[in-house]
Order: C-alpha cells, then structure tokens, then sequence
C-alpha cells in the first residue's frame, strides 16, 4: 500500500475524503491526517509518506507553499492539491514545482480515482525501475566482491607482484581503503564442525559491520576472519582491542550459542604504506599463537623479541626522503639528489641505526627509483649492475660508505638517464595535463583508468602520474575524486534524483561506497548534504 497524508482543515470534508473513495482497491491508505500546513510537515519528519493530499486554502501556510516545501525536502514525494478556486495562477504554481494533479472542488468520487489511478501506475512504475536498478547493482557487486576479495588476499599473501597504480585498482573496485598507515587482524575461531557455515558468515558480518566499521573484512572461511585497517591514528591501539575483544565475545555468543568455542584475536603493526600489508598479517598470525598457554587471554599484540625491535626501528626511520629523492630524480636534479642522498647517510651515523636496517632502506630506495624511472623509459635493460644484481650488491656491502657510493653511483645512473631520454619541456608538460583535464572531464561519469587516458596522451603511466602530480598538486586519483565529488554536489542541490541514481551518474557503481566517499569529501551525508539546503 502506498501511504498517504491528508491536509485539510476542515474535518468534515476529510471524513468525506477518507469514506468517500475505496482506497484500499486503489492501492492507497491515508496514513495520516493534518489541520493545517506546519501540522503536516511535523508528521512527514516522523513518517515519510508516498503522496501528500491537500486542500489549498487552509490558516497560516496555504497547500501551494507545503508542498512546494514538501517537494524541496522530500523529493521523491508526489503531490495532489485540491482547490475551491479555479485560478490560473495556483494552478500555474502547482505545475512548476512538479505536483502529479491540481483538482477544483467540488470533485466527484470518480474524478479522484482516475488520478490516483493513472498516480499508483507511475507509483508501480518507479518501485519497478528502482527494485531493477537495485537488482543490476547486486548482481554487480556480487562481481565487485569477488575482485575486492581476490585483491585483498593478494596483498595479505604478499602475492602482489607489482603496486603501480594500486591506488587506481582501489579506486576502481569501490574499496575503502588507503595506501598509507596500514594495519592487519586476525580472528581465529575453533567452530564446531556442524555449524552452518552460510548462516553463521551472514552473522559475522552483522556482527563486524557493527562493531568494527572502520575495518575491510575479508572472511576466508568460517574458521578466521581477517580484518584490515588503513588511514591508522596514533595512539588508538587500546580503542583497537576492545573493539575486537567485544566483537570475539559477540562472536561466540551469537554464532555458536552454548557451543562457546574458543575465539583468539591478534594484531600486527602498523605500517606507513600497503606494500608491507604482508607483515602485520604475518605479525597478527603470530600475536595468535604467541598466547598458546595463556588461559583466558583473547586479544594479543605483536610486541615481542627482536623481530618486534627490527621491525619498530623500520618504521620510525620509514623512508620519507624516498618519495622526495624519487621527484628529484625523475626531475633530472643530480646535485640535489646527491645532496639528499648525502643527508640520508649522516642521519644513518648520527642515529646509529642497525646496519641490516639500512641496507633495507637503501634497497628499498634502489628499487623505487628503478621502477619509477624505467616506468618511463621502459628500456630493454633489465639491471643497473653487469656484474650482479643491484640486492645481491646492498646486501653484501661491508662498509657505509661503500653503501653511500653505491646509491650515489645508481642514483646518479638514473638521472643521466632521464636527462638524455625522460625529461619533457615544461611547456609541453603543461599541455599535456591541460589536455588530460579535458578527457577526464568527459568521461569522469564512466569507469575510466589511468591506461586509458596515457594511450590517449602516448604517455607511460608513471611519467603521467609524476608530471600531473607536479602540475597540478594532486594525483590523478584525487583529482578525479574531487570532480566527481562537486558534480554530485551540483546534481543534489539542483535535481531531485535519487541518491543511487546520482552515484551513477559520477561514475560509481557501489551506492555505500560513494555515500563514504562523499562523506569524506563533504564531512556529511549526500542526504543532509540536500536537506540542509547546501548549493555550490
């Protein structure tokens, strides 16, 4: 049944409404009635209704001013006024802001059914349209969750050969998720063997979505539940462990009844970037059975033994010069690369970091700076080093400073390299991301990807992504984000379409995904966004 609110002030026509049509036989109910326009819209904050029914000339605010009120704050609600006056200008009114019919009293029983007739066909007709689109989008994201899935367990696994463009593929499949201040979970269940493992999957992810919702989950089987935060604050580890003692107790609870398995949580470090994924899930793995003889213990931290201090070490002395000496490179700025490579080794000394540590590092910057430029050039070359690989060469060093002349040497290699063949005019650059702009702002309502637009340009994508980071500061993500994000808000405050059917309009397929995304981007929902009046 669709519902219906009636507005009239005088009782006895809204009785003679009420009892003068078979509602029911039309597929209708009046679900509530009002004396008066602010009475109306007080009842439709509490119960939104399909159809607002109302007379025109009525104390204080007159039916043409609610439902133009009406329309503005619930769109998608149809709207029938019914006049004592024939008047061209109420009517005139009427049409402008989209109401289904005007009626002039006295009307006839039979009058007032062949409108809600022909409304409860439109009616039928949108529920048709929205329950198919909602249809379509299921059956797309059923597709979505196998490729989020399969993405996920690849960077667990460390299986991920290559992390080009990884933000993109994110992007694309709809993921909450960022590269940066990574951190992994596991929830380990000992299940009894007759559970149903359907039904208890479809409880787990009630449970998660409640009390972890900052967390992607991946639920390998009903045995263990991993779990993966990104964008990770400082100082929120004790939050993290109530959270997740409160989701194994939950679990137990909900799932397993009197069976009352045992359930153990553990957690890997945080790490500054989605490349090392891989060793908080290990580290999370290991907090699990660190608590073997421990009776009683749930939650455990990766925390302990020399593998912990290694690992904490690392992190505090994460490469920040290794993006910053990368744009150098890329740049074709050899002094200042030898500058920073310099400064990189005196900070090496003064802190006296353990030398398995500092070889990492400086790998972890050869192998940046390998792939950022060879990105670009893309030559036939494979090595830096004719007589040995670049690892083998770091790994056996016996001396800083043979290390220091070793990244100098590769360091400098790579900017002649991009000086005789990578490094494009300004000019030139400037163009090619003006045209870019172009395309993106074409096509920013459909899936399109980096590939897409470097074919286009006959650019690689990571000089694309260098040059466009350098013109326009941001990467193409963010810049693609925040244009679809202002036109949605142009199409909230100047259109009265759906929010899913706005989603797609950006260019995003999962309705939850864009509402976090816009979120994120606004500090509200798309629906406050259009209830709170808010125009661009």
């Amino acid at each position: 049944m669709y519902k219906i609110i009636l507005v009239e002030d005088e009782a006895i026509i809204r009785r003679g409404i009420k009892r003068g049509v078979k509602w029911e036989e039309q597929g209708f109910e009046i679900a509530a009635e009002a004396e008066d326009a602010e009475e109306a819209l007080r009842l439709l904050q509490e119960m939104p209704v399909d159809v607002v029914l109302t007379d025109v000339k009525m104390p204080g605010m007159n039916g043409v001013e609610l439902s133009r009120k009406v329309k503005e704050q619930y769109p998608q609600t149809e709207i029938v006024i019914l006049s004592g006056f024939a008047e061209f200008e109420y009517a005139k009114a009427a049409v402008s802001f989209g109401a289904f019919e005007y009626m002039v009293k006295p009307v006839r029983k039979q009058e007032i059914e062949a409108v809600f007739y022909r409304l409860k066909e439109k009616l039928d007709r949108r529920f048709r349209e929205q329950a198919e689109e909602q249809r379509r989008m299921l059956v797309l994201n059923e597709g979505m969750e196998k490729l989020r899935e399969a993405l996920l367990l690849e960077l667990l696994e460390g299986e991920r050969k290559a992390y080009t463009n990884l933000e993109e593929e994110i992007m694309r499949l709809e993921l909450e998720l960022s590269t940066r201040n990574v951190q992994a979970a596991v929830i380990r269940i000992a299940h009894p063997q007759d559970a149903d493992a359907d039904e208890v999957r479809q409880t787990y992810r009630k449970i998660l979505e409640e009390c972890i919702p900052q967390g992607i989950f991946v639920l390998r089987d009903i045995q263990e539940i991993i779990l993966i935060f990104s964008e990770v604050e400082e100082l929120r580890e004790a939050e993290l462990v109530k959270d997740l003692e409160r989701t194994a107790k939950r679990i137990k609870e909900e799932c397993f009844k009197e069976a009352s398995p045992q359930v153990r949580v553990g957690i890997g470090m945080v790490y500054p970037s989605i490349t090392h994924l891989h060793k908080s899930f290990v580290q999370s793995k290991k907090a699990i059975d660190s608590n073997f003889h421990e009776a009683g213990q749930v939650v455990n931290v990766f925390g302990d033994g020399i593998e912990y201090e290694f690992e904490k070490q690392w992190i505090q002395e994460y490469p920040r010069e290794i993006s910053s000496i990368t744009e150098l490179v890329l740049a074709g700025r050899e002094e200042d690369v030898k500058s920073s490579i310099d400064q990189m080794f005196t900070e090496f000394e003064d802190k006296k970091m353990n030398p398995e540590l500092i070889k990492n590092y400086c790998y972890v910057l050869g192998i940046m700076l390998k792939n950022a430029v060879y990105g670009i050039l893309k030559p036939a070359q494979e090595q830096c080093y004719p007589d040995g690989s670049f690892e083998t060469r770091v790994k056996n060093v016996l001396s800083m400073e043979e290390l220091r002349e070793i990244m100098q040497r590769a360091a400098r290699g790579m900017v002649l390299m991009m000086k005789k063949n990578g490094v494009e005019e300004p000019a030139r650059d400037r163009l090619v991301i003006e045209q870019a702009k172009a395309y993106i702002a074409e096509n920013y309502s459909r899936k399109i990807s980096l590939d897409e637009i470097c074919q286009n340009l006959y650019l690689s994508t990571t000089y694309f992504s260098y040059i466009f980071k350098q013109e326009t500061g941001r990467n193409y993500m963010e810049y693609l984000t925040s244009l679809r994000m202002e036109k949605a808000k142009e199409l909230l405050s100047t259109t009265t379409n759906k929010v899913y059917e706005i989603a797609g309009d950006v260019g995003y397929s999962d309705y939850k995904y864009f509402t976090g995304q816009f979120k994120k981007y606004t500090g509200m929902s798309p629906k406050d966004y259009r209830a709170g009046g808010n125009h661009i």
